[in-house]
């Protein structure tokens, strides 16, 4: 294998994953410039919400997607685990509305059914990602990337510029789905080739991806609990919205990141130095990005949108977010090729025990706050789960 196959591979999956951010934060900014910051600020709570569903179903399975590759009967695994997961996410998503809680008091049925259309496209195109990357496949996500993310654009952009609020949320279904369909298409044309006579049901996958489910969910259900929080508070969707403004481009950074730890993961038994490599990467990437954020980052948004006139303020303690998140995602990737994932689930439970404390201070609870409860979460994780892994190898070296 030649030396610079990781950089080629991680490089093919940062073009296809900064390709495919680039069309969704493009459509962010669109949405920011053309609703109001209480639509934004709805808009922004539905994407979180199916954001926190899709975690748990590609956060609970996609690292193992990946590492699994080569395992018998591979795909039913994965097709059994993601069923569960999508299939308990659904059945969530109709108490939340039944109940009306928190921020669902604000969602009608039509929004609902474009929620639920988005987690469905974006939870099975996380899955198709995630198996692309086990193959080696970048170069094709490239290619697929690139023409779904054309086509999406157009329609997404005529979407938000005359149907407002419901046609943000329409464009953001369509934009998933025709990705979705272009992977699927490339992915059965270049990757697989089922054989359903063969087809037997494996829970290999699912049942190792209950330790990280609770990894996944409990950051995700306790930083949507805030957001919720937020949402029902006064100011509370003006608050949501200038952090989702400036998040989005955080996102840009650590899904870049991740493509490189991702691919640290499907090559790390075939090469020496990837996790040198991986580090170092990770860290240009986000240092580099924290910079164009502090130094343009204000000017931009205000360009974007006059409205979001405190963002100068917020923008370092949300950009922060990228270091701690980059320590936690290698970190957090070294402890599943060590099948050592376990650590993850006590230091993030451990983790948002310590953010939760911030309910017990009595403070009001606003966009910058949100920002630094995420930084203190991903440092916990991180320093919790490195102690604990050179602890355990201290008392058993042969682990």
């Amino acid at each position: 294998m030649k030396k610079n196959s990781f950089l080629k591979s991680g490089s093919y999956l940062l073009v296809s994953v900064i390709f495919a951010k680039a069309i969704a934060f493009i459509l962010n900014i669109l949405c920011a410039r053309f609703l109001d910051k209480e639509s934004f600020g709805q808009l922004s709570f539905i994407r979180n919400t199916v954001a926190m569903f899709e975690g748990l179903v590609s956060g609970s399975n996609g690292s193992l997607i990946i590492s699994s590759f080569g395992n018998k009967n591979y795909y039913s695994s994965i097709i059994l685990s993601c069923f569960f997961y999508i299939s308990i996410s659904i059945l969530v998503f109709i108490i939340l509305l039944k109940t009306s809680y928190g921020g669902f008091i604000l969602i009608d049925n039509y929004s609902f059914l474009l929620m639920i259309a988005m987690f469905l496209s974006s939870s099975f195109l996380g899955v198709i990602n995630s198996i692309y990357i086990a193959h080696q496949k970048n170069k094709v996500m490239v290619i697929s990337s690139f023409f779904s993310g054309i086509i999406s654009f157009i329609i997404c952009t005529l979407l938000i510029y005359y149907e407002n609020y419901y046609g943000a949320l329409l464009a953001y279904v369509l934009y998933f789905s025709i990705d979705l369909l272009f992977k699927i298409y490339f992915i059965f044309k270049k990757i697989i080739k089922l054989k359903f006579s063969r087809f037997v049901f494996d829970t290999s996958i699912f049942r190792r991806s209950f330790q990280l489910l609770v990894f996944t969910s409990l950051s995700l259900c306790f930083f949507w609990y805030i957001r919720n929080k937020l949402v029902i508070e006064e100011n509370g969707l003006s608050e949501l919205a200038e952090f989702e403004l400036v998040y989005q481009f955080v996102t840009i950074a650590l899904l870049a990141i991740g493509a490189f730890t991702s691919t640290m993961l499907s090559k790390i038994s075939n090469e020496s130095g990837i996790l040198i490599k991986t580090i170092i990467i990770s860290l240009a990437l986000g240092l580099t990005s924290y910079l164009i954020a502090c130094i343009f980052g204000e000017a931009l948004f205000k360009e974007i949108n006059p409205l979001y006139n405190n963002i100068g303020t917020l923008i370092p303690y949300v950009v922060f977010i990228i270091f701690p998140y980059t320590a936690n995602s290698i970190v957090n990737k070294f402890l599943i090729i060590h099948r050592l994932e376990y650590i993850s689930v006590y230091s993030s439970f451990f983790a948002v025990l310590v953010c939760s404390c911030f309910f017990f201070l009595d403070e009001p609870l606003n966009a910058m706050i949100l920002s630094i409860l995420y930084s203190i979460y991903y440092f916990l994780v991180t320093v919790i789960s490195l102690s604990y892994f050179f602890i355990l190898k201290r008392i058993r070296p042969n682990y």
